[in-house]
């Protein structure tokens, strides 16, 4: 997506935070704001995202708060969102195959104490 939005002629750079929930978009020199808003929401529109412009202060919260990256760097994003998604799964599969682990014993001491009558 930040590829798609550096290509519009509005727009000088555009960058994203880690999350990839909030744009930082750098207008090309000269160009009205308007024009820049309506064209990057077309785009994020294009790909069924709702944009939506902060309010001063919340923008300049996420300015000092937030880790930008741009199309370079989105490798980065990539890797931490593979490494999230494998945490995550391991998260769910890790309490699954303790509990099959512990049917599995269970079943097998319940089996062979009949089996010893």
């Amino acid at each position: 997506m930040l590829v798609q939005l550096d290509k519009l002629d509005v727009v000088q750079r555009s960058y994203s935070n880690r999350s990839g929930t909030l744009l930082l978009i750098l207008p090309s020199s000269g160009v009205e704001m308007a024009d820049v808003a309506t064209a990057v929401s077309t785009v994020l529109e294009k790909q069924f995202r709702k944009p939506s412009a902060l309010s001063v202060d919340q923008r300049n919260e996420a300015l000092s708060r937030e880790e930008w990256r741009d199309a370079d760097r989105i490798g980065e994003l990539t890797s931490i969102e593979i490494r999230t998604l494998v945490l995550r799964a391991l998260g769910y599969a890790l309490p699954v195959l303790l509990g099959a682990t512990f049917a599995v014993v269970w079943w097998r001491r319940i089996r062979g104490a009949k089996n010893a009558r």
